[in-house]
């Protein structure tokens, strides 16, 4: 079992924290801010890597015959309803593979995956930003290559796609101070405690490796299926660890049977509070394409409990806001949540006092 001293030990004499602290955000590529591949995930380093402001992130790669092929893409995947998402921002490998091709070499195994990347890179790998920037193929071979790719395909073609350290240019954030006097957090607390007389009870660091579990089989409307692949079992297993340590939480939404039926899951150390995911009810058709159909359906009202609890727990702690990595139509309209400049979003981490603890221990009773 894990321990604070080793909390301490990771956070500023480990391995882990030396091979982090080496990251340089001004090598951070694109918006959504590519550092490196390296190192691998594990429960040093995702400790260390979140103190200092990284998040652990996939990149995708996707294939273009030519560059306005790919800004096509790029509108699509960036624009949605008129709303730019810049932080969906891909890279893009300028080549003529074709799907039949791409079909292939996913089934080869990760090395070959990667080998086979490696020399297709040299035909020269983009990302916009207002216009055309060429990653360096040394950048590339350093920092993107060297640990295994994998080929994914959810439903709209095939891409690279590699998992790594981010530090983003701007931060999705949720400042507690916005929510005062909201009418949305009034109505959630009306939610809140009709489902506590109904038999409803949150629980608290009980089964986070079912809410990741839930959070990775989600549900969404406008995603694609596999939206949640990059909560891998790696993922789960060092967020275990972390809980074990302190420094991880989970909230769990159960129902009047005990079962987990909404919760949420992130990272809580030193001066960081992060909500990772949130999983809620939701069902679709079968046939309903990326989820965009109108027999999406889902209790999304249970999200919003989970997550206020949470809010209302960390502000009493101390904590002034929550790392959301991205900001979502749910939380921007739900919770206020906002874009921040990257050095706005580390100042905010240096002026909160480290070791803010959180009461998870109080029962929950929405009627008090």
């Amino acid at each position: 079992m894990s321990t604070k001293s080793d909390f301490d030990r990771i956070a500023n004499e480990s391995d882990a924290y030396r091979e982090m602290a080496a990251l340089d955000v001004r090598n951070a590529i694109g918006y959504r801010g590519f550092v490196s591949a390296k190192p691998g995930l594990n429960q040093e380093t995702m400790i260390a890597g979140t103190l200092g402001g990284f998040m652990y992130w996939g990149q995708r790669v996707h294939i273009a015959g030519d560059l306005a092929q790919a800004l096509e893409h790029h509108n699509n995947l960036t624009i949605k309803d008129g709303k730019t998402e810049i932080l969906m921002a891909a890279f893009y490998l300028i080549s003529d593979l074709n799907h039949i091709q791409l079909e292939e070499m996913s089934k080869r195994p990760r090395e070959e995956i990667t080998k086979f990347f490696s020399e297709e890179c040299k035909k020269g790998v983009y990302y916009y930003d207002n216009q055309w920037v060429q990653v360096p193929v040394r950048f590339l071979e350093s920092n993107f290559i060297e640990v295994d790719l994998i080929m994914m395909n959810p439903g709209e073609g095939y891409f690279f796609y590699q998992r790594g350290w981010f530090s983003p240019a701007i931060r999705g954030v949720i400042k507690f101070s916005n929510l005062v006097g909201s009418k949305t957090v009034k109505n959630i607390r009306s939610v809140s405690r009709n489902l506590y007389r109904k038999g409803f009870n949150i629980t608290f660091n009980q089964n986070i490796e079912a809410v990741m579990q839930g959070c990775r089989d989600q549900a969404r409307k406008g995603q694609g299926k596999g939206a949640g692949s990059r909560i891998t079992d790696a993922l789960i297993k060092s967020y275990a660890e972390l809980l074990s340590m302190g420094k991880a939480y989970s909230v769990e939404l159960r129902n009047s049977q005990g079962d987990i039926v909404a919760g949420t899951f992130g990272f809580v150390g030193g001066s960081e509070l992060a909500c990772d995911s949130v999983f809620y009810p939701a069902v679709l058709q079968e046939n309903c394409e990326n989820n965009d159909c109108e027999d999406f359906k889902s209790n999304i009202d249970y999200a919003k409990v989970v997550m206020q609890e949470l809010f209302d727990r960390a502000q009493m702690a101390g904590f002034q806001f929550i790392d959301l990595g991205m900001v979502t139509v749910f939380t921007k309209n739900t919770f206020k949540a906002e874009y921040i400049p990257r050095e706005e979003f580390l100042a905010l981490l240096e002026n909160t006092p480290e070791d803010v603890e959180i009461d998870f221990t109080t029962e929950w009773n929405p009627l008090l």
